[in-house]
C-alpha cells in the first residue's frame, strides 16, 4: 500500500478492484475494501481503508487475518 500513497484512487482500484464502501468523514473521502469468510467455524476477514487527501491517497490502514489479507497483498504485489 505504501506505493499507492500519493496516487489517485484509480491506482488502488486497478490493484484491488472496486471498493465495497465509500464514506465521507471529516470532509475526507474514505474507501473500504472488505472480504470475509468462515473456515471451520472461525471468521476470517480483511478490511482495507483508504483516506483521500484531495484527489490522491493520503493514508491507509488495514485489519484482519493473514489468510484473508494475504489475498489483497497478492493483488498489490502484481
Amino acid at each position: 500500500m505504501n506505493n499507492l500513497q500519493g496516487q489517485p484512487l484509480s491506482a488502488a482500484i486497478a490493484k484491488l478492484g472496486m471498493p465495497n464502501d465509500e464514506h465521507v468523514i471529516a470532509d475526507r473521502k474514505v474507501y473500504t475494501w472488505y472480504s470475509s469468510t468462515f473456515d471451520e467455524g472461525t471468521q476470517l476477514q480483511c478490511k482495507i481503508r483508504v483516506v483521500m487527501a484531495g484527489d490522491v491517497i493520503g493514508s491507509y490502514d488495514f485489519e484482519g487475518n493473514n489468510g484473508m489479507c494475504g489475498r489483497y497483498a497478492a493483488k498489490l504485489r502484481s
